[in-house]
């Protein structure tokens, strides 16, 4: 009866996820049996191959085909693959091929063999699968473990699960089905096992419990159900890795509270209303002085100005209910101001604040580095502000007090090699005073230390402690004693300024008012800003180097331009008086060279002409009066200034007039003037019988006016240089359009003073496309 009862639980057991997967593999016969039958084709295939080198193991792609088929499909596969694989065999393997050929005793009963061991292959397969899933049905689903005890206590049913757990006790779960519970584990009598399981069954209803098993690390939560057998079912779920978690946490409670009272961090532990109840350890934390009583209320700690701000913190915290943290200084030991971090969070209790728990953090270090982190990129953004270099190192200097100095200077070597103060700072506005009316007296002498020391040898200068007795080396003079004692240097360091082997001067930073000295932090911070300060003077001075050679350049351009254009007209005065007979007959050849004289002299005064207009737009001395015209006005009068000098060429010149209307803000003389340059460029570098086109087009903003030519075209590399002055694209010796290269340089300075832009595209070959893009008027 017990055997029964055992085998109709396993029979009601409900599949889950093993069996489903069991299903869905056979839900995959088709797939298996479509496997089966390539892979027997691609062993027969590769046999063929083979035929000449496999001849006494004919059979052993085969044999290795079946082996793989029995092991992924089973018996039905394995049996189309291996008769399929023997009919192939017999119709391409053996002679005569192509048909069904006479097999030898030895062959056919080799066949059958391996038809017939494929079989049994395939047979075992399956048994065994059978029997996984069966497996799967008896043991899947449950992750407790459980129990059916009939109404003598014997043991009528068990799970896997409960297998496992008497195997870790070491109870022989035979003998639990022939004997009583109580006579097989006599260790559970008089625990709450037996009292709780017996209550269970005495009273007829569910027990629930908890306890841990007799002489074993195993904690059991126990569910007991009775059966109406009289017997009882027992759930049994192993609780005791919950236990050891809840041993963890407890253990770590206690670890925090050691770390917390041997931390360097100051916890704190206010009331509910801000009182300071608890400073475990304070003692460990010597930098600051332990506050007392009303958090806020030690005044005489914190800095007064970081009192308020704290006060209205804490209020807004307790007010709001959420954590509290600020930053501020506080008194140490020492009796200088800290600074540090306090954190706190609400503990909360019935939905109300029972107890604040927080931490001070003296941060005094990682304070100073954010700011000399600030002020070194602070520094540097100004350093690339301007070229005025002068200003931006007194704003440096400003930056660099008091967060790197209580007060700075700068000093710049000229171009004589003599040290100039450009710049200083002090925290004490009255001492600043003192700072500069003390070099003003006594600037720096060739051998003294300091800046002159730097600036000599190029090396950092880095005192952290300054000596007394160095001070009085130093002094010139009693005034200057008694100046250098008001300002009272206690740590000095001075970095040079120097690019590409060159120092520029030297950036001196000192501490006086406060108890700090320079180290290794702040020297790496101040050749920072030295090393851009440095290079800042370098691009300074070569700007000015440059404006002035560019100034120069323009003055000899417009000179030379100015004492040019006399004797031009000279020359064209007298060919004119030679041409009309003043002097004596003329004969025609003589006309004809006086001709020639006029044409390059007039081509002459052009060349000069561009030359003192483009000095002119360089030094900014060209004037604009824009205002707004029709464009069509402007675009026709160029027919009559281009269109003779095309048809000498043979060139076909065209007009296409803009829409009705449509107007432009520019200056009349300069864009007519633009546009004679571009379609005087086309007509040069078009050939005989090319097209010339003066186009335009307008947006709600612009104007765009359009010159295009079928001439020899632009490379694109030297595209981007044809607007630079002084660019020819043709070699000099074999150049055809004359020229200085200046054309299109005026051009596009005068459409850019025009508030518009000049653009180009070409393709070589084929011509080249000019436009024009200035305002469109309202």
């Amino acid at each position: 009866m017990e055997t029964e009862s055992k085998g109709l639980a396993l029979e009601a057991r409900p599949s889950s996820g093993k069996t489903q997967a069991l299903a869905a593999h056979s839900s995959g016969i088709l797939r298996r049996y479509a496997e089966a039958v390539a892979l027997s084709l691609m062993a027969v295939g590769i046999s063929w191959l083979l035929r000449d080198v496999l001849v006494s193991t004919r059979f052993i792609v085969l044999w290795v085909m079946s082996i793989f088929v029995a092991w992924r499909g089973g018996l039905g596969p394995v049996a189309v693959a291996s008769l399929l694989g023997v009919f192939l065999w017999d119709i391409y393997l053996t002679p005569p091929y192509g048909s069904f050929a006479q097999l030898s005793a030895t062959e056919v009963v080799q066949m059958v063999f391996y038809v017939v061991l494929s079989l049994v292959l395939g047979y075992t397969d399956d048994m065994l699968r059978r029997e996984r899933v069966r497996v799967a049905q008896a043991t899947d689903g449950m992750i407790d473990a459980m129990f059916v005890f009939g109404a003598r206590w014997n043991l009528q049913f068990y799970n896997a699960a409960a297998s496992d757990m008497l195997g870790r006790l070491g109870i022989d779960a035979d003998s639990l089905e022939d004997n009583s519970l109580w006579d097989t584990v006599p260790a559970l009598i008089g625990t709450p096992f037996e009292r709780e399981t017996k209550r269970a069954q005495a009273e007829r209803k569910v027990v629930e419990y908890e306890a841990r098993y007799p002489d074993a690390e195993l904690w059991l939560q126990v569910r007991c159900v009775p059966a109406d057998h009289g017997g009882l079912s027992v759930f049994a779920h192993d609780v005791t890795a919950a236990k050891y978690a809840e041993l963890l946490r407890h253990q770590t409670d206690e670890r925090y509270r050691a770390l917390v009272e041997t931390s360097t961090i100051m916890v704190w532990s206010p009331e509910a209303q801000g009182t300071v109840t608890a400073l475990p350890e304070w003692k460990h934390a010597p930098s600051l002085v332990a506050p007392t009583g009303d958090h806020t209320g030690a005044v005489h700690l914190i800095h007064p100005d970081d009192l308020p701000r704290v006060r209205v913190t804490w209020q807004l915290a307790m007010e709001r209910e959420q954590p509290y943290e600020v930053e501020y200084r506080q008194r140490g030991t020492d009796d200088h101001f800290r600074w540090c971090r306090v954190r706190a969070v609400p503990v909360r209790a019935d939905d109300r604040i029972a107890e604040w728990v927080g931490v001070f953090d003296d941060i005094e270090d990682e304070h100073v580095g954010r700011e000399r982190h600030t002020a070194v990129d602070n520094a540097l953004a100004v350093l690339g502000a301007s070229l005025d270099y002068e200003w931006n190192l007194a704003t440096v200097t400003r930056m660099l007090v008091p967060t790197l100095a209580d007060y700075c200077s700068v000093d710049v070597v000229d171009a004589n090699g003599t040290i100039q103060r450009v710049a200083s700072t002090h925290v004490r506005p009255e001492k600043e005073e003192v700072l500069r009316a003390l070099w003003a007296k006594y600037p720096y002498r060739y051998d003294d230390p300091g800046s002159p020391f730097v600036v000599r040898t190029g090396l950092t200068l880095l005192t952290p402690h300054i000596a007394q007795e160095a001070v009085a080396a130093f002094v010139q003079a009693p005034e200057q004693a008694a100046m250098l004692e008001q300002l009272s240097p206690r740590s000095f360091l001075c970095v040079p300024m120097s690019s590409h082997g060159t120092v520029f001067g030297a950036l001196s930073l000192v501490y006086s008012e406060s108890d700090r000295v320079y180290g290794a932090a702040e020297q790496a911070a101040l050749e920072q800003i030295a090393a851009r300060a440095a290079t800042a003077i370098e691009n300074a001075r070569l700007f000015a180097d440059a404006q002035a050679a560019s100034r120069a350049k323009s003055d000899f351009l417009a000179t030379m331009s100015h004492e040019l254009r006399t004797p031009l007209n000279a020359i064209a005065g007298y060919a004119e008086l030679l041409a009309m007979g003043v002097r004596g007959p003329v004969t025609d050849e003589q006309k004809r060279d006086l001709a020639r004289i006029r044409q390059n002299q007039q081509h002459l005064l052009e060349i000069i002409t561009d030359i003192l207009n483009f000095s002119r737009m360089e030094a900014g001395h060209t004037r604009y009066d824009l205002h707004p015209m029709r464009l069509a006005d402007v675009l026709e009068r160029m027919e009559g200034v281009i269109e003779p000098q095309a048809r000498v060429r043979d060139i076909i010149y065209e007009y296409q007039p803009p829409a009705d209307g449509v107007t432009v803000v520019a200056d009349r003389e300069k864009l007519e003037q633009v546009l004679i340059n571009l379609l005087g460029n086309a007509v040069k570098f078009t050939p005989r019988g090319g097209t010339i086109a003066l186009s335009a087009d307008a947006t709600a903003t612009h104007v765009r006016i359009h010159v295009r030519d079928t001439g020899v075209g632009i490379a694109p590399e030297q595209l981007a240089s044809i607007f630079e002055p002084f660019v020819q694209l043709e070699p000099a010796l074999t150049r055809t359009a004359e020229g200085t290269g200046l054309g299109l340089a005026i051009s596009r300075e005068l459409t850019r003073g025009m508030k518009g832009e000049l653009r180009a595209e070409s393709t070589p070959g084929q011509g080249s496309v000019f436009t024009v893009e200035l305002p469109r008027a309202e």
